[in-house]
């Protein structure tokens, strides 16, 4: 199995970041699958050499810092799928850098040999700082596409940038119903742990106005792709809704969904829990 892992590392200035990347790095050194990196920073120092002494795989790489916005998942993935058209891979990832896979997760994706035009994903985050099991996120997407699907992709993605924080899941995720996508929640059979990054001072103020400019975008696309408004008034209780199907249910993720419901309802109601 061949996969074009496409990635953002954080600043390693700081101790925690370089911790937790490594340790991401290495989940990924596997006998089962074929991993090559497709990395696109935006200024950051050092990465480079940090992925060759923790990684054994082939690793494409660009570094080119951009005035106007820190990151760019937009600019990531796109750089990816063009990188993905040359190549003969059976998948194009996107995640963070801040997960840790379980020795065998490749290997069980191998195994189940699901077809073309399918997206797995990881829902909700198994968290390694919360004992709750219901914690919203969606941080790797595995899409099994074809060269044409991908330039739709990069299509959208110009259209439609996402810079720095925002909502790249939900668009993401839109990409299983513009292109008519089987959608699996490998949650049902493997694990993929998220780690708590470190987050400057006073962060969350630039996170919630990029989250709305990011918003502003992605509503166009919603309108334009006639795609249903949930996916920006209903968030991650629309895209659990839309994993809901038996094939992706387990005694895990009954209950999980039980409780998120009990959460939806609360939540509606404005009551604290």
């Amino acid at each position: 199995m061949k996969i074009l892992l496409a990635t953002t590392f954080r600043d390693l200035g700081n101790k925690q970041n370089k911790i937790i990347q490594k340790k991401f790095l290495h989940s990924l050194n596997n006998n089962y699958a074929n991993i090559d990196l497709a990395v696109r920073q935006f200024g950051e120092k050092n990465i480079k050499k940090f992925i060759k002494s923790n990684y054994k795989g082939r690793v494409f790489f660009q570094n080119n810092k951009h005035s106007n916005f820190k990151w760019s998942h937009s600019v990531l993935f796109d750089y990816a799928l063009k990188i993905f058209e040359k190549n003969n891979y059976d998948y194009v990832v996107w995640c963070s850098s801040d997960l840790f896979f379980e020795k065998d997760l490749f290997k069980k994706i191998e195994s189940l040999k699901f077809k073309k035009n399918t997206m797995l994903t990881f829902f909700p985050n198994l968290s390694n700082y919360k004992n709750s099991i219901v914690e919203f996120g969606l941080d790797i997407f595995f899409f099994s596409i074809n060269n044409k699907q991908s330039n739709k992709i990069r299509m959208l993605l110009k259209r439609y940038p996402n810079y720095n924080w925002g909502i790249f899941e939900n668009f993401l995720f839109s990409l299983s119903d513009i292109l008519n996508m089987k959608i699996i929640n490998i949650r049902k059979f493997a694990k993929i742990s998220k780690f708590n990054n470190y987050r400057p001072i006073n962060y969350r103020q630039d996170q919630i106005n990029s989250w709305q400019n990011n918003q502003k975008i992605f509503k166009e696309m919603i309108y334009e792709n006639n795609l249903s408004n949930l996916y920006i008034k209903g968030s991650m209780y629309y895209l659990a809704y839309k994993m809901l199907t038996p094939n992706n249910l387990n005694f895990e993720l009954v209950k999980i969904y039980f409780l998120l419901a009990i959460k939806f309802i609360f939540r509606n109601f404005k009551i604290n829990i």
